[in-house]
């Protein structure tokens, strides 16, 4: 009795072991390419299926099939095709919209979508990773313990910028490309910028008088996606911008319409500025008193990145000196009872803090970063595509 219809990949393999079936489907295009264009250079896989469907012999898949049929009787009798199995791991689970739309990409690809959502420990992501091909997540952490259950991972996408919540060392090690989708949620984060500065400089609409952001200048530590998002809004307000980016040309910036400076320290000589770096050696704590101290009257710091970034035993200190210095957050910092006590009634206008970090809560961005993600994972798999690696290997 014939077995079920095998994949190709196991069809080829059954041929190269047996040494008995017609020729591999590149050599049977080719030699059918090759009749129909004589003289010609052979183009590659792709164009010569294409070819083959606007004329040629019957695809390779369905030529290897009729063989496997023909001779199989029993003796191979193989699994029925099975997609990769994508792991969907949210502990913060994306709004049902986006997750249908991740789906919807995943299962046009073949292949299978496992959701672990609002899960409450790391035991629940180290079981459910366990044969998974690929896997999105958010803020979630992957570290070593995880890692070492992904038995079949070969990709993990992270759906946002972000990704200091990925032991890139072991993925690497491991050989799982690792990714992000920056500027997916850009817009969504900057329109909280300006919400957070907006409450602040109207004193959270407690009725008393307040100042407009027209004219004021801002002041961007790091130029990428989200900062150039909050530059946008800032010149519609009648702002003037500021930046700081090693990594970006002072060209580049000048051509966004801002002004590049040439230090951190420059940055704060002006009244806000906002934070848009990776947590990194480098950039842990960097944001210190010295520097906070240098904001002119009014001074404001923005926090849409990490709080680990911001030192916070610092912060607190000059929190305390200066009743006009004010903090805006939505990365939550360890001593927020400490600043609450600090300020007083002032809590939720001289420091706004996010329930949770929320700057890509939004439908849209939750849309954005997780078709991406999606789309991202089924590239690497059927191109090979590996744009937004951060680990390269």
């Amino acid at each position: 009795m014939a077995g079920k219809e095998p994949c190709y990949q196991l069809l080829v393999n059954e041929w190269r072991k047996n040494q008995d079936y017609t020729p591999p489907a590149y050599q049977l295009l080719v030699e059918e390419w090759t009749k129909l264009n004589v003289g010609c250079q052979v183009p590659c896989y792709q164009v010569l299926v294409q070819n083959m469907k606007q004329g040629l012999k019957e695809p390779p898949y369905a030529v290897l099939l009729k063989e496997w049929q023909a001779k199989q009787a029993g003796i191979f009798n193989p699994p029925t095709r099975v997609g990769k199995t994508v792991l969907l791991a949210t502990e913060k689970a994306f709004a049902a919209e986006a997750v249908s739309k991740i789906e919807a990409v995943v299962a046009k690809a073949g292949y299978v979508l496992k959701k672990l959502e609002n899960y409450k420990s790391e035991a629940d992501l180290c079981v459910a990773v366990e044969g998974s091909d690929a896997m999105i997540i958010r803020s979630d952490i992957v570290g070593q313990k995880v890692l070492e259950k992904a038995n079949a991972l070969k990709i993990i996408v992270r759906a946002g910028a972000g990704f200091d919540n990925i032991d890139l060392p072991a993925c690497t090690s491991k050989k799982i490309v690792a990714m992000n989708t920056p500027g997916q949620n850009a817009n969504a984060v900057a329109e909280l910028v300006f919400a957070m500065m907006l409450t602040s400089a109207r004193n959270n609409f407690d009725g008393t008088s307040g100042f407009e952001l027209a004219g004021r200048k801002i002041a961007f530590y790091g130029f990428g996606a989200v900062a150039r998002a909050v530059h946008r809004i800032a010149k519609v307000f009648g702002m003037e911008s500021f930046a700081y980016d090693p990594y970006v040309p002072k060209e580049a910036i000048a051509a966004a319409g801002a002004t590049a400076v040439d230090k951190v320290e420059d940055l704060f000589n002006y009244q806000y500025v906002s934070l848009h770096v990776p947590l990194t050696p480098e950039t842990k704590e960097s944001i210190n008193k010295v520097l906070l101290s240098k904001m002119p009257k009014g001074g404001t710091l923005i926090n849409t990145a990490r709080p680990e970034i911001v030192h916070e035993m610092e912060l607190l200190e000059l929190t305390k000196e200066r009743g006009d210095f004010c903090y805006l957050t939505d990365v939550a910092p360890k001593n927020l009872d400490d600043l609450k006590l600090a300020v007083g009634d002032k809590f939720g206008k001289r420091i706004i803090v996010t329930k949770k970090k929320m700057g890509a809560q939004t439908l849209e961005a939750n849309n954005n970063a997780g078709v991406a993600a999606a789309n991202q994972i089924v590239n690497f798999f059927e191109q090979g595509v590996t744009k937004f690696q951060l680990n390269p290997f």
